[in-house]
């Protein structure tokens, strides 16, 4: 079933419409080959915050952990959008388990990915202002941080099934930056964004415009960059490069799409002082189900 958009002439969109489709996690073995590959399903999940608890929920009933956390999925990807870390009670746990699971999925023929989040983004730019870690904590969360960064183990963008994942997105503004430097479509978008990022933590230089933090966060930029976006204006940003994207930063109610399909947002508030919202997105062959288990109170 395709998503329900909900749209009206002559007023204000709301930025999503609720979806109305859940969804079972598929078991059957993908087989081989290029199309096999493109069959196997991702699991996207959003800000975490320090939620242990709620993000095993999540990986419990998407087929991808069992109770101990131990990775069951297979040859599945599970995508975290970024923010693991402040908020919630127990940040240490979260960022050890997608170490693990990074670990057990590869030797499954599986994969976890780890995006950055603007929080996680913050403490290796050395600002504290926004965390929650006690002075104590800071450094070894920031050094476990930046060594998984240096080894490729956390990222900030990725390809796949005709999607851009980011932590918050590209609106217009950042879209044209790259399109004007030849860079356009969502595999060359990762590819570029990662080398922008890598080569920004080497040389402790955030300028670049995707560390932009936008005037609706609080910052000096029209536009924010890929950490720091709202949901709000990536919605009603206009999208010359007809990107796809998937991403967290603002919490809302349940998974939601855009009215044009072309945003899925997939943060749910699991960190109970969000509301302790429940649900992920899951793709196969680049087709969306999403599965809201339970809206953010």
């Amino acid at each position: 079933m395709k998503p329900h958009y909900n749209s009206s002439a002559g007023r204000r969109k709301k930025p999503f419409a609720q979806t109305l489709y859940k969804t079972a996690v598929c078991r059957k073995p993908a087989g081989k080959g290029r199309a096999a590959r493109r069959s196997r399903t991702l699991v996207a999940v959003g800000d975490v915050h320090g939620e242990y608890d709620g993000f095993l929920e999540l990986l419990r009933h998407a087929g991808l952990a069992d109770a101990r956390g131990a990775w069951r999925g297979g040859n599945a990807t599970l995508v975290q959008i970024g923010d693991v870390v402040d908020r919630g009670p127990r940040p240490f746990e979260v960022q050890n388990l997608l170490a693990r699971l990074q670990r057990e999925a590869g030797r499954a023929g599986g994969s976890v990915v780890r995006l950055l989040g603007n929080h996680e983004l913050e403490l290796l730019k050395g600002n504290y202002a926004i965390t929650t870690l006690s002075k104590n904590q800071i450094a070894p969360f920031t050094e476990a941080l930046r060594t998984a960064v240096h080894d490729g183990r956390i990222a900030a963008a990725l390809s796949r099934q005709g999607y851009l994942f980011t932590h918050a997105g590209l609106t217009a503004g950042l879209q044209e930056i790259f399109s004007a430097g030849g860079t356009a479509g969502e595999d060359a978008l990762a590819a570029e964004i990662n080398s922008i990022f890598i080569n920004a933590v080497e040389k402790n230089d955030y300028s670049h415009p995707i560390f932009y933090v936008g005037s609706s966060r609080g910052g000096p930029h029209r536009f924010g960059g890929i950490f720091w976006e709202d949901i709000e204006d990536l919605f009603y940003s206009e999208n010359p490069l007809r990107l796809k994207q998937v991403v967290g930063h603002t919490p809302l109610r349940e998974v939601s799409v855009s009215d044009d399909g072309n945003i899925i947002a997939v943060d749910v508030g699991v960190y109970v002082g969000y509301g302790g919202g429940r649900g992920y997105l899951k793709l196969r062959a680049g087709k969306p189900e999403i599965v809201n288990l339970r809206p953010a109170s």
